[in-house]
């Protein structure tokens, strides 16, 4: 695999594979905290999993939100 340093100093040596992945997640975060900005109460970090999450596809998504389901108290 070919190695590539990015511009930022925070980041160690990386390859490309993980450097398009690390700049597609700031621009992911980028989004989510405009999107949270616009919306009071939002939490930025939910709407950058809601972005990630649609990039997987529906059966993906389907599966995770049925596994990650809480237990909640019935109301009612």
């Amino acid at each position: 695999m070919t190695r590539v340093t990015t511009e930022r100093s925070d980041i160690a040596t990386l390859t490309e594979d993980e450097e398009a992945w690390v700049r597609h997640s700031e621009t992911l975060w980028r989004k989510a905290h405009a999107i949270a900005t616009a919306n009071p109460g939002v939490d930025p970090g939910d709407v950058y999993h809601a972005l990630r999450s649609l990039e997987l596809p529906p059966a993906e998504r389907l599966h995770r939100g049925l596994t990650r389901v809480r237990r909640r108290p019935h109301h009612g």
